[in-house]
């Protein structure tokens, strides 16, 4: 008898822990709704609470991360160097990075965590993520043309340190 109860609490523990899950599956599937229907209107701080929400609630969901690297990537301002602006780049990138982890072949990561690292000047990070989004879709020319941007803005700034070193004046055109 004492095997038949035990057995019978097991069940109803697995039952029990199997329908709590579906539960926080379904309210992380409800923050994901609300959170893009706060995007959707530009309300990008309830977005973010909401998709955060839908990461505690389910971290294995890749969207929820995904939506959520867009929102603090969308609060980012390129060449802002203020804590919290860098703050939000780098969540950005995290959340991305989470991305990855759970899907390695998502291409919108890997352009996401591209391009907030160019934004950042980081470019040798930038490169990196650019081949490997190379890897990836080899016929998508936006990581070839991002990789060539990177390569002359470097040897820009080089030659144009290297012009004021040498006192070169610029060169009048007609």
């Amino acid at each position: 008898m004492r095997y038949v109860s035990r057995f019978s609490w097991l069940v109803l523990m697995i039952w029990f822990m199997g329908s709590v899950a579906e539960a926080q599956r379904s309210m992380a599937a409800e923050e994901l709704d609300l959170g893009t229907e706060a995007y959707r209107h530009a309300r990008y701080d309830d977005a973010i609470e909401h998709f955060q929400r839908a990461v505690s609630l389910d971290p294995t969901k890749w969207v929820a991360h995904l939506y959520l690297a867009t929102a603090y990537a969308q609060e980012y301002i390129p060449g802002a160097d203020g804590a919290a602006n860098l703050t939000r780049g780098e969540r950005a990138i995290q959340e991305y990075k989470k991305v990855l982890e759970l899907d390695s072949s998502r291409l919108d990561a890997v352009k996401g965590i591209a391009y907030l690292y160019l934004q950042m000047k980081k470019f040798e990070d930038a490169t990196q993520y650019y081949r490997q989004g190379i890897a990836i879709d080899p016929k998508d020319p936006e990581m070839y043309y991002s990789i060539g941007v990177i390569d002359w803005t470097q040897s820009y700034q080089r030659r144009m340190e290297m012009r004021k070193k040498l006192n070169v004046k610029p060169v009048a055109s007609n």
